[in-house]
């Protein structure tokens, strides 16, 4: 999804398709173009929103916005919209765990702002992070809740797994889910399935949890 000048965001497309395929079509209403009046008329129906999408932070954190194909998702449009009680926002884009700049000790920001209309926790990104790290691990993190473990261990878990993951399971795991190439087992590339590339903290340590 995208808005204005910005460009596509990378891999989305892989990443919500894959989140639909382990869902289930009746489990998961994927807007691959999402547009305003569709995203405030269907994300009441679903426990879980996950927005893969461009963030774009102003001065004034109210007048930040989630960019949707035709127009901004503002902030301050959250604080009027009643959407029910659900159990968790993923925020799939670059900064939307910051909060305001001039008040940096205050809370207001896209995770509490969800939480204000009734979400009981958001996972966000305190900086930007390159697509395939963010997609792996975001990918992870649903499986994991699939599988009934609370949010912020789904994600803990994912996190901890996305460390210390060598390529050869990653090359695995995206054969399986997002259905890329398989792994490679020439000779030629076996030093490299052993190294581990998401090791370094800022590939994993920006996916925040908020709530309870």
């Amino acid at each position: 999804m995208g808005h204005g000048r910005l460009k596509p965001v990378p891999l989305v497309s892989g990443q919500t398709e894959a989140v639909q395929r382990l869902y289930g079509g009746q489990r998961c209403h994927r807007l691959p173009s999402a547009r305003l009046g569709e995203v405030l008329t269907t994300i009441g129906g679903y426990g879980i929103r996950h927005f893969a999408c461009h963030d774009v932070t102003k001065g004034d954190i109210l007048e930040s916005f989630l960019a949707l194909v035709n127009r901004p998702l503002p902030l301050q449009r959250l604080l009027t919209s009643d959407w029910g009680r659900r159990r968790l926002a993923i925020l799939s884009s670059c900064e939307t765990g910051v909060t305001d700049g001039a008040l940096p000790d205050e809370t207001i920001g896209f995770p509490a702002r969800l939480m204000y209309t009734g979400v009981a926790g958001v996972i966000a990104f305190a900086w930007p992070v390159e697509p395939a790290p963010a997609t792996y691990l975001l990918l992870r993190t649903r499986g994991n809740r699939l599988n009934g473990q609370a949010p912020r261990d789904a994600l803990n878990e994912a996190q901890l797994w996305l460390r210390s993951a060598m390529h050869r399971e990653l090359l695995t795991y995206e054969a399986t889910h997002l259905k890329g190439p398989p792994p490679a087992l020439e000779d030629a590339y076996r030093a490299w399935e052993l190294i581990r590339p998401y090791q370094k903290p800022w590939n994993w340590a920006a996916f925040v949890y908020t709530g309870a």
